[in-house]
């Protein structure tokens, strides 16, 4: 059992502790999707992640700045770095001329350029694959990484490289520091496949993996949980804890509705407040644009600024309370420059004051006017 693990690449001193009792963690998606793209964007999107105190920073990048873009990140940001191997094989995977070999190499660029967290993808195995291929499942695979591993079990007739290479595996990732994310493939991409058979059986190949990694003593988490009816959410991770050891789990999102197109940000904060009191040590942001396209500047700050805020109300400390107590007290004496301090943005609360008021100092807000609460007290 690993309730809660310390990782951090050895070639670093960056160290991070999650899992039971250590304080919910944020992780922010982030890559170079396109060389048309804007590279500068991606750049300003890692500063952005660190100035709301996103603790690890996903880069998802599949062009040719993959591996700049990771090594830009480590020696320039102080957050932690979770990669995926896998994305550097994808042209490889699928004109058939993937080997195990390339696979490999790809891992071991990531752990020497500095990666922390390293997400692999091998719970999905061949007699799984072509269940899922002949079920009714509404999304059959949504994982990325899953998709494309799927497509190449199923087109090629090959077994998983990461499930038959396993113990290699294991042993190159024992002693570096470096934190094993086991990437379920088959997470639900609807709220109507959230807890089916084959979730429950990917589950099962992931318990038996994760053993050998804790016998090396490899800081290790598990990834997932996509749609999930909001219901189900407490059940699911009864399932995760019970088949995976209570590992750490990691999710992305997650999200509780499949209609909230264009607004996935909100749908996402709730599926993440939900997900952080049913045991998550780590959530995912997500963004307004999920599901329609890459997040701009905008978007991206939009949701990282709200994502911040959850993580500090599910962590709040003694201090954060003596905090509240202050901005309290300022509200209930009318004392606006005393509740534009404390406020958790004051440059957002004192934008939309001023905005009201202008430069003068009210006795009370235009809420209720002269029937204020707070005056009414004091009277």
């Amino acid at each position: 059992m690993q309730n809660k693990i310390v990782f951090g690449n050895n070639k670093y001193n960056l160290k991070l502790e999650t899992g039971i009792g250590c304080g919910l963690k944020l992780l922010a998606n982030i890559g170079h999707m396109d060389e048309s793209a804007s590279f500068e964007d991606e750049l300003r999107k890692a500063e952005i992640a660190v100035k709301y105190d996103v603790d690890i920073l996903a880069d998802n990048t599949i062009t040719e700045k993959s591996l700049y873009y990771k090594d830009w990140i480590k020696k320039n940001l102080p957050v932690m770095l979770n990669t995926v191997p896998i994305y550097d094989c994808f042209d490889k995977m699928e004109n058939g001329k993937f080997e195990y070999s390339m696979l490999d190499e790809a891992i071991d660029k990531h752990i020497d350029i500095g990666s922390d967290m390293i997400v692999l993808h091998p719970t999905l195995t061949h007699e799984l694959a072509d269940k899922v291929l002949r079920s009714s499942r509404v999304i059959k695979v949504t994982s990325r990484g899953g998709s494309q591993m799927y497509r190449y079990l199923i087109k090629y007739n090959m077994e998983n490289p990461y499930f038959e290479h396993w113990d290699e595996i294991c042993e190159k990732f024992a002693g570096t520091g470096v934190a094993i994310a086991i990437g379920l493939s088959l997470r639900s991409g609807s709220i109507l496949d959230d807890i089916d058979n084959f979730f429950l059986e990917e589950l099962d190949i992931a318990g038996n993996l994760i053993e050998k990694a804790l016998t090396m003593n490899i800081p290790i988490v598990i990834e997932g949980m996509g749609h999930i009816r909001a219901s189900n959410m407490k059940k699911l991770f009864d399932e995760v804890r019970k088949r995976c050891h209570s590992i750490p789990i990691k999710t992305l999102g997650p999200l509780l509705s499949d209609r909230m197109i264009g607004n996935e940000h909100i749908n996402s904060l709730l599926g993440s407040y939900t997900a952080a009191y049913a045991g998550a040590a780590i959530v995912g942001a997500l963004f307004r644009s999920e599901h329609l396209g890459l997040p701009d500047v905008a978007e991206y700050e939009e949701s990282l600024k709200n994502y911040n805020m959850l993580k500090y109300i599910v962590n709040m400390s003694e201090k954060d309370v003596k905090k509240e107590r202050e901005i309290s007290l300022a509200r209930c004496n009318r004392d606006w420059q005393g509740v534009l301090k404390n406020a958790f943005y004051p440059e957002d609360a004192s934008r939309q004051f001023h905005r009201r008021y202008g430069r003068s100092t009210p006795d009370t807000c235009t809420m209720c006017g002269e029937r204020c609460a707070m005056k009414e007290i004091k009277a």
